[in-house]
């Protein structure tokens, strides 16, 4: 997140939150032992660890073209 942000703050600053709050979502329903509870919103992790990764790709992208 801080590599991306460098380069795309605003997305990577909303990714950040989407990323905290689907983890904390999983958090919840893995505490509650039922396994479908997990992936309610905590699926939402997986998208927005991608775009993390993709904004730290871009920004290592923009170095490397210099």
């Amino acid at each position: 997140m801080i590599l991306g942000g460098l380069k795309h703050p605003s997305i990577c600053a909303a990714l950040g939150v989407l990323y905290t709050a689907a983890r904390y979502s999983y958090f919840v329903g893995y505490a509650t032992g039922e396994p479908k509870n997990r992936l309610k919103l905590g699926a939402l992790f997986f998208p927005a660890i991608l775009g993390l990764m993709l904004c730290t790709l871009s920004f290592g992208w923009s170095l490397a073209s210099h």
